[in-house]
């Protein structure tokens, strides 16, 4: 399965602060507001049937936008009840689904389609990416860091996303250290993203004397 456009991102998935220090790393002075979500469709391929090509269409073109309509889980419905998609356009969908679903503000919709996704497409980092954002977004924490984890060990392209994202899981659990580290990580593997650089300048205790 393809992604299309990598650099196109989404941020949506924690709006809370976090204050106060813990166990001899001080607190973050405000949680990182969201975790990065690909915004991209994923492609399917070509079809001859016209209907499932529209419904195909439209479920991969909002998968992209910022503010997906109702209609667009409809075609995504009706493109998995047709029985001519094999497992990989199956996986398209249903991450495409999983992203409309996150933004809609429905993430255990999106944790139950991304995790089907994952499970036609097994080491897919884009699903397994947005699968730990969705996590994250229903309070699973632990279960998105686990599934950031897993980017980072493919060596995929997105693992400076995928260290963000399991910065914002450590940091939602209180576990200022290992997140002051993760989001050092992704800095390091993505220097021009001004998103991430931020994050560590955050972290009271790393800031220089003065």
């Amino acid at each position: 399965m393809h992604q299309g456009e990598d650099n196109a991102y989404r941020n949506k998935c924690l709006a809370q602060a976090v204050m106060g220090a813990a166990f001899g790393l001080a607190a973050a002075v405000a949680l990182a507001a969201a975790c990065v979500v690909l915004l991209s469709g994923a492609a399917y391929g070509a079809q001859s049937d016209s209907g499932l090509g529209a419904a195909l269409a439209e479920c991969e073109s909002a998968a992209g936008a910022p503010m997906p309509g109702a209609s667009a889980l409809g075609a995504c419905d009706f493109a998995l009840q047709n029985g001519g998609l094999d497992d990989a356009a199956r996986a398209a969908v249903l991450a495409n689904r999983g992203v409309i679903a996150m933004a809609r503000g429905d993430a255990d919709g999106a944790v139950r389609d991304l995790e089907m996704a994952d499970e036609l497409e097994l080491g897919d980092g884009g699903i397994l990416l947005n699968l730990a954002a969705a996590l994250i977004k229903a309070g699973r924490h632990e279960d998105g860091a686990e599934a950031a984890r897993e980017v980072i060990a493919l060596g995929d392209a997105r693992e400076a996303d995928a260290w963000f994202n399991l910065a914002v899981a450590e940091e939602s659990q209180g576990a200022y250290a290992a997140a002051y580290s993760a989001y050092v990580k992704a800095t390091e593997a993505d220097p021009d993203r001004a998103l991430f650089a931020a994050q560590p300048a955050r972290f009271l205790d790393h800031q220089p004397a003065g």
